[in-house]
C-alpha cells in the first residue's frame, strides 16, 4: 500500500514537473515582462516581488529590491545575497554580501533545492578553526577574523596531524562549497539549468511562460 502512495505521489511530480518545463517558451504572458531594480535589469526568469506578478518569473528566481535599489536573491537556508549580475544568455548571476564577507554565509548556505548550482564544479569539504595565534598551510579567513583571533578553512580530506592546529578550536564544517568562496572578491557564480531561456535570449526574443493558465 505505501509503495502504491509513494510511487503514486513521484508521478503527480513528474507530471507537473513536465507541465511546468512544457509551458515555458518564447511568448510571455506576463504584463511587465521586464523591470529593474537600480541598474539591474531584471526578467524571465527572475521576478521582482511586489512588483512583478508571479507569472513574470519562474519558482525560485524571486527577487527583492531593497530600499537602497539593491537586488537580493535568498536562498536556501536564509542567505540573503545582493545580485552583483545576471548574464542570461549564458545562465548565470553573480552574487555578493554587501558587508564585504561571503565567508560569513557559508555555515547556512546550501543550493539544495533552489534551482541553482555553482559553476565551478571542484568542490570541497573544509574545517574551520579559530585559532589565538596565525598558522601556516591553511586558508585564512580575513573579514573572520579580528585582532584577537584568526578563523582558517582546512581541507577537511588533510590529516589534522599534519597541521600545527595548537591553541585552535574547531567551530563548524561545511560541506561541497568552492575554494573561492573564501577569496577576497566576495563574489559566488552561480548557474542555473531550467528553465532553458539561453536560446530565446539569443536569439532576442524574451522567454516567458506560454499560458498564463497553468498552476502547480
Amino acid at each position: 500500500m505505501e509503495t502504491a502512495v509513494v510511487n503514486s505521489f513521484f508521478s503527480v511530480c513528474l507530471l507537473l514537473t513536465l507541465m511546468f518545463l512544457g509551458s515555458v517558451g518564447s511568448s510571455n504572458s506576463c504584463p511587465e515582462p521586464e523591470t529593474s531594480c537600480g541598474k539591474l535589469p531584471v526578467r524571465f526568469p527572475f521576478r521582482v516581488k511586489r512588483r512583478q506578478p508571479e507569472q513574470c518569473g519562474y519558482p525560485g528566481f524571486d527577487l527583492e529590491c531593497s530600499s537602497t535599489k539593491h537586488a537580493v536573491l535568498e536562498l536556501p537556508g536564509s542567505v540573503k545575497l545582493s545580485v552583483k549580475h545576471i548574464d542570461y544568455k549564458s545562465q548565470t548571476i553573480q552574487l555578493y554580501d554587501p558587508s564585504g564577507c561571503l565567508p560569513r554565509h557559508v555555515r547556512n548556505l546550501t543550493l539544495v533545492p533552489s534551482p541553482f548550482q555553482f559553476i565551478d564544479r571542484n568542490l570541497n569539504d573544509f574545517t574551520i578553526f579559530n585559532c589565538s595565534s596565525p598558522r601556516d598551510g591553511a586558508i585564512i579567513s580575513t573579514c573572520l577574523s579580528s585582532s584577537a583571533y584568526h578563523v582558517y578553512a582546512v581541507l577537511s580530506y588533510r590529516e589534522i596531524g599534519q597541521l600545527t592546529l595548537l591553541f585552535c578550536s574547531k567551530i563548524f564544517n561545511i560541506s561541497s562549497v568552492p575554494l573561492k568562496i573564501f577569496d577576497v572578491e566576495n563574489t559566488l557564480h552561480l548557474m542555473w539549468s531550467n528553465p532553458m531561456c539561453k536560446h530565446c535570449e539569443s536569439n532576442g526574443t524574451r522567454c516567458g511562460f506560454k499560458n498564463s493558465n497553468i498552476q502547480l
